[in-house]
């Protein structure tokens, strides 16, 4: 019995034209009709599929902008560093203060811990 509805179906597939797809008889036919729950679930997966892929292009594209902000600045943070130990540096702390005239002058004592 089942074999005999799957010649009837495909004979019933035979019987479409290319001028049925076109004007979209195809989808009133009972075959077509039986598998409207399958199609839409396709369409469904398929929806979620495409928006999934653009959100994904989206927060690969943010992550790609942050990882330059982070280089950016992490180079900044490199250089103001640089110039900070430059301006820390024992020689370049006596040299700012004998050219500004401030009367200072180096101890010849070590630093005593108070307790």
């Amino acid at each position: 019995m089942n074999f005999f509805r799957k010649i009837r179906n495909n004979e019933e597939l035979s019987e479409l034209t290319f001028k049925d797809f076109l004007n979209g008889n195809v989808l009133s036919n009972s075959l077509v009709k039986r598998q409207y729950p399958l199609l839409l679930l396709i369409s469904l997966l398929t929806v979620f599929y495409v928006g999934n892929r653009i959100e994904c292009e989206r927060k690969i594209s943010r992550i790609e902008l942050l990882k330059r902000k982070h280089q950016t600045i992490k180079y900044e943070a490199l250089g103001v560093s640089a110039e900070l130990t430059e301006l820390t540096r024992r020689t370049n702390i006596l040299n700012n203060i004998n050219t500004k005239g401030l009367n200072l002058k180096e101890s010849s004592k070590s630093p005593i811990r108070i307790e």
